[in-house]
């Protein structure tokens, strides 16, 4: 597989049957350019080709609704916990800079706890593991067996191979003017 295919395939781990017959699905976000950007790459190709009606919601917050508990699992499974922990002032310690200066694992594992902490039946990630240190890719790979394991839908774009193996479906967007898919599972092309 080329490094280009790779860059732009996208490793979709669709492990929610009921999600198949849903005539319409609800994608949760942050908002803003990202967002646009993920509705207009994947959200709406998806929705042209599948039929099913995408509806896009902004959510700002919500944080102080978790409960500690939650919250802990939540930052264990993210592996921020230690992070956390280090500062006196724990999960009320001061953000400098919006973050714009916490290492950059760190800053792509707090964007996953707030995934998580939705807990939306659809996660998008986009490159979850680029310019990660070891540690840090070790918490998604567990982390997205755990998304999996609860029956997430996970659509994924990555050049991981770790992450490409565990696909239920690869789309590669390399492909004009219709994007080659390719069923993994029973490796057929459809």
């Amino acid at each position: 597989m080329s490094r280009l295919t790779k860059l732009i395939s996208l490793a979709a781990l669709l492990v929610a049957p009921s999600m198949a017959t849903a005539a319409e699905v609800n994608v949760v976000s942050w908002g803003g350019a990202y967002t646009e950007s993920q509705k207009l790459g994947y959200g709406d190709p998806y929705q042209e080709m599948s039929g099913v009606q995408v509806n896009w919601i902004d959510y700002s917050g919500g944080l102080s609704e978790i409960k500690k508990d939650k919250m802990e699992e939540i930052l264990d499974f993210a592996d921020l916990l230690d992070f956390v922990n280090s500062d006196p002032k724990g999960i009320h310690m001061p953000l400098n800079n919006r973050g714009e200066d916490l290492p950059f694992g760190i800053r792509k594992r707090m964007a996953l706890a707030r995934a998580l902490a939705i807990s939306g039946q659809i996660v998008a990630l986009d490159e979850p593991t680029e310019s990660i240190d070891e540690r840090g890719k070790k918490a998604i790979y567990k982390l997205i067996g755990n998304l999996i394991k609860n029956n997430k839908t996970l659509i994924i774009s990555s050049q991981d191979e770790e992450i490409i193996a565990k696909a239920n479906l690869k789309i590669d967007l390399d492909k004009k003017p219709v994007p080659l898919v390719t069923d993994i599972r029973k490796n057929k092309i459809t």
